[in-house]
């Protein structure tokens, strides 16, 4: 875990985690546990940094695994407000200037 603050959209408690590819992704706090499962229809981020599919549980697993769910999947407010970013258009001349 690294810094704990507050969702710009809803204004609830977030905590940002490093995922293995570097980038900081919010998440949702308290951590749930979970049954790895490739098939599941849950994404999770662990402690480690990995992103991995499973099925959450609302009891503690043999295992005791526990995750984080990214906070995007459970904001109300984000999908609503979020406005994506535009292309660079210096990146779609480009790629028409190709085409040719």
């Amino acid at each position: 875990m690294s810094k704990t603050a507050y969702c710009k959209y809803c204004g609830k408690m977030i905590d940002f985690m490093k995922t293995k590819s570097g980038k900081k992704m919010p998440v949702n706090l308290p951590g749930v546990y979970y049954f790895p499962w490739i098939h599941g229809r849950d994404k999770l981020v662990l402690p480690s940094g990995e992103v991995i599919r499973c099925e959450v549980k609302t009891e503690a697993t043999e295992s005791g695994n526990k995750g984080y769910i990214p906070h995007f999947v459970t904001c109300s407010r984000y999908k609503k407000d979020h406005v994506p970013k535009k292309p660079n258009n210096r990146s779609i001349a480009f790629n028409q200037m190709t085409m040719l």
